[in-house]
């Protein structure tokens, strides 16, 4: 990373957007600290990408989070009975590192798979229009 005073400074904007918009405080603060974890070991970059991407992984801490957490308990609670006991540690905790750490593994995975993407989208949309228009297949 950059400088030592980035990281208080981006958190501390990631967590007060937070609270402007009504998230869990720690859960925004968990995603903003496991989003500079992951840019630990990246290649050094600018002052203003840290404290974006911090601002970034600590919104999506605060937003998806709480409902990945909720999922996870709704879905494996019958099969684990540990996950009924630690339910608010996986809705608090675990699901905000979890989201702070994978978004930017996402973002990468979708970025290198975009050109397959796109020819794939545009191979249905070829196929959507011509089932509509009715036009024969070349």
């Amino acid at each position: 990373m950059t400088e030592p005073f980035t990281v208080p400074v981006a958190v501390g904007i990631s967590v007060a957007g937070g609270y402007i918009l009504g998230m869990p405080t720690e859960s925004v603060a968990i995603g903003a600290i496991a989003s500079l974890a992951v840019l630990v070991n990246q290649d050094k970059k600018s002052i203003i990408a840290v404290i974006s991407y911090t601002i970034i992984g600590g919104l999506l801490g605060g937003s998806i989070a709480p409902i990945f957490g909720h999922w996870l308990v709704e879905t494996f609670s019958s099969e684990h009975e540990f996950m009924n006991e630690k339910k608010l540690t996986l809705i608090n905790v675990f699901s905000p590192a979890v989201t702070g750490l994978g978004w930017q593994f996402l973002a990468k995975l979708l970025v290198a798979m975009y050109p397959s993407l796109e020819r794939r989208f545009d191979e249905l949309i070829s196929a959507a229009l011509d089932f509509i228009l009715r036009r024969p297949r070349k």
